[in-house]
This record gives C-alpha cells, structure tokens and sequence, in this order.
C-alpha cells in the first residue's frame, strides 16, 4: 500500500486517478481494496473542489425533464392555456412564469428547487440585493 496524502495538485490528481485504475477489481477488504477506497474517495473530493459540475441552465433542465416524462412542448403548452410559451423559454425568448413553474413541478415532476436555483443563477434573472 503506498503512501496515502491529500490531493492538491494537477499532478497527484492524475497520479491518483491512475492508481484508483489499477486497483478498481481489488477485492474488497484487501489493502489493495481499502487503497482503492481511500484514493476514490480523494479523487472525488478533489473533483468537488477544483472541478465542479455547473447547475443545468433553464432550458437544458426543462427539455431534460419533458423528455424524461414523455412531454412534447406543444402538449405542455395545452396545459399552459395560453399563459405561455414552454418552447420561448427553452429558446431564451421569454421569461419562466410561475405559472410554468407551478405546472412543471406539478405536471412533470420537475423539482422545484432545481428551478429556482437555475433560474437565480441566470445572469438575466439576477437581481441586486437593496
């Protein structure tokens, strides 16, 4: 078992990942298994820290979750009833309105606080605070 320490370069990242490679079927409970454990579990920390996966913007999230669930835009848009246009949204072209929110968690099972996480982070819905 070698050394263990905490990853804090580029360089003892990819020094790391090649090691958690060799040893991904070491059995469990070996010192090569619980190595194994150790390193991921750097790795992953380590990813956490430098390389962090960006929230989904809007549009991305909403053409992921109607397509999940078997939704067509002009379906959603039905439900709608004239308060807005789903496909405008993913587009950039309009605003999300509560009321596409509501339907959308309500109706698709989009969950709530993804929506106004990535609505707060979109830099045209920011808002300064007073």
């Amino acid at each position: 078992m070698c050394n263990i320490k905490p990853i804090r370069t580029e360089g003892e990242y990819q020094a790391a990942l090649a090691r958690v490679y060799t040893l991904m079927h070491s059995e469990p409970g070996t010192l090569e298994g619980e190595e194994f454990d150790l390193l991921a579990d750097l790795v992953d920390l380590y990813e956490y820290r430098y390389e962090p996966i960006p929230d989904p913007d809007t549009a991305s999230m909403i053409e992921f979750w109607l397509d999940q669930k078997g939704w067509t835009v002009p379906g959603f848009n039905a439900l709608l009833g004239g308060q807005g246009d789903i496909g405008a949204v993913i587009a950039g072209k309009q605003e999300l309105t509560m009321p596409m929110a509501q339907l959308l968690y309500e109706q698709v099972g989009v969950p709530a606080a993804d929506l106004l996480k990535s609505t707060v982070s979109h830099p045209k819905m920011r808002q300064p605070l007073v």
